[in-house]
């Protein structure tokens, strides 16, 4: 189907632009978008719906302790090794709001 080919994980993630996850704070936002980057990354299914593999770059934004201390938590529950996907984290502080990429770009170079 032509139509597969505009998501990422079909009717629920598209395959360009913007995505965003929000709520409480403890909701399980973290481990909701870690599920879905794990699938991606992997190329399986997330909860019944076509994925299309592809390569993750996650911006740990909370902070690197916090983060790791959940992907550690994930990759138990899940019995899966970030190291085997395509799967990579920028630590660098970075500033979204400013018009300049390059900092950006640098850091995920740099990964």
């Amino acid at each position: 189907n032509h139509t597969h080919n505009h998501w990422r994980i079909k009717n629920i993630l598209p395959q360009t632009g913007l995505a965003m996850v929000f709520g409480e704070s403890g909701c399980g936002k973290t481990f909701f978008v870690l599920d879905i980057c794990f699938a991606v990354a992997g190329g399986n299914n997330w909860n019944g719906y076509k994925v299309r593999e592809g390569r993750i770059c996650y911006i740990a934004a909370e902070g690197v302790m916090g983060i790791k201390q959940r992907i550690n938590a994930y990759e138990k529950s899940r019995s899966v090794a970030l190291e085997s996907l395509p799967f990579y984290f920028i630590t660098a502080s970075v500033n979204l709001h400013k018009d300049d990429d390059k900092p950006l770009i640098k850091a995920i170079q740099d990964n």
